[in-house]
């Protein structure tokens, strides 16, 4: 019969009893899909501080989010410090975080975004870019303005040969297709008088980024940032009043709207 080796694993690793591949340490290797390893070290800490976080006789996930000097207060400072440092997030961009990861960005991007013209392009590359045309394709026109399956998602077409709209809201791409295998490693560039946004799920913070290119940029935490669940976003300052109205009067969850995140 013959054996096949369990997601993860690869030569000089052993495998246990219970299907994970492990290194001498005993930690798994994960080369999987999905969410990734975390850091030892971090891991570490989280388990050290888990039921008394920094002497405060509770665990950082048992405290108030809303003591504005607290201990999460402080956290979620220290984090959005840490991103502007490592990325170079210029002055005029918030740091935001979110619940329900890059999927809830599918529709948080056109709600916020579609205010002046309710229209859309996106490049597709795979799965998660022809995702979120579908999710906003609900708030407003949205149109395909490159298609790799035209290409078997080998390569992505040159900016100047996408079929961008004058008027559109935004052109949408994805960094890091990873159903097909499809990356971007460069920046595209739109010009001044278009908005560029990017899920970079996946792919944020394992290369320079230009943020100055880009009006929102979004990445789910399973891979680069951390447990899946939560969602990065970064966005330019001009672009916070550019809702639909049913976002501006409150009609939808206050999870979704940019502004209410500052």
């Amino acid at each position: 019969m013959e054996t096949v080796a369990p997601p993860g694993w690869a030569p000089g690793l052993a495998v246990g009893e219970d299907g994970c591949a492990r290194g001498g340490s005993g930690r798994a290797h994960n080369f999987s899909a999905g969410p990734a390893m975390l850091d030892t070290e971090v891991m570490t800490y989280i388990q050290k501080n888990l039921l008394n976080y920094q002497g405060c006789g509770m665990g950082i996930h048992e405290m108030s989010h809303r003591d504005v000097n607290g201990p999460v207060a402080a956290m979620m400072e220290r984090t959005s410090g840490n991103v502007r440092r490592l990325l170079g997030v210029p002055d005029n961009y918030r740091v935001l975080f979110f619940q329900g990861g890059a999927h809830g960005q599918f529709a948080a991007v056109p709600l916020n975004l579609f205010g002046k013209s309710g229209k859309g392009d996106y490049v597709i590359g795979g799965n998660w870019s022809t995702k979120a045309m579908n999710e906003a394709s609900k708030y407003g026109e949205v149109r395909a303005v490159a298609d790799t399956t035209t290409n078997g998602h080998t390569y992505y077409a040159p900016v100047d040969e996408w079929d961008l709209s004058d008027d559109s809201a935004y052109v949408h791409v994805c960094t890091n297709e990873t159903v097909q295998g499809l990356a971007m490693h460069e920046d595209p560039d739109v010009g001044p008088n278009r908005v560029l946004v990017s899920d970079m799920t996946s792919s944020l913070f394992s290369r320079p980024v230009d943020i100055k290119k880009y009006g929102v940029i979004y990445a789910s935490g399973g891979k680069n940032l951390g447990p899946a669940g939560c969602c990065l976003v970064i966005v330019r300052d001009d672009l916070l009043e550019q809702s639909l109205p049913q976002v501006r009067r409150r009609c939808l969850k206050p999870s979704l709207p940019f502004s209410s995140h500052c």
